[in-house]
């Protein structure tokens, strides 16, 4: 399990809990069932690789639907949005060559932990953040 992004899903929980939200119901759904799964030896697998891109689709078409409906709060999507991009880089291309990710690192024991734990705090400060107090906004909830 992701510990971390899975812990970092619940900050959408408020916009479930008091307002019922569907796109809170179904971030955190998908958040839970892809970060609930992956681990740092799995994130390479087609379910996991699967689960990853149906967990980003759905969240860019929240995020266009969020939009649309109230466009003097996209700043909060784009913050979200370049940051994903962003650490996605970072972590997932310039450090590969730190045996993180590796497609051919698969059943690779040496991986960095300190580099995967990073990538999931400033995924979850960098990312959920932003996108969960932007749905806040959009939801009204003070």
């Amino acid at each position: 399990m992701n510990l971390i992004a899975f812990i970092g899903i619940f900050l959408f929980s408020r916009s479930l809990i008091q307002k019922r939200s569907i796109r809170a119901f179904i971030i955190m759904t998908n958040g839970f069932i892809y970060h609930g799964l992956t681990t740092i030896h799995n994130k390479k697998t087609p379910l996991i690789t699967y689960l990853k891109y149906n967990d980003i689709i759905t969240n860019i078409l929240i995020l266009i639907y969020s939009i649309y409906k109230t466009p003097h709060l996209s700043n909060y999507a784009i913050i979200g949005s370049v940051n994903f991009c962003v650490n996605h880089c970072i972590f997932e291309y310039l450090l590969k060559p730190n045996n993180f990710n590796s497609a051919n690192n698969l059943n690779n024991t040496n991986v960095n932990y300190p580099i995967f734990y990073i990538d999931n705090m400033c995924h979850v400060i960098l990312v959920h953040f932003p996108l969960a107090i932007g749905l806040e906004k959009i939801l009204k909830i003070t």
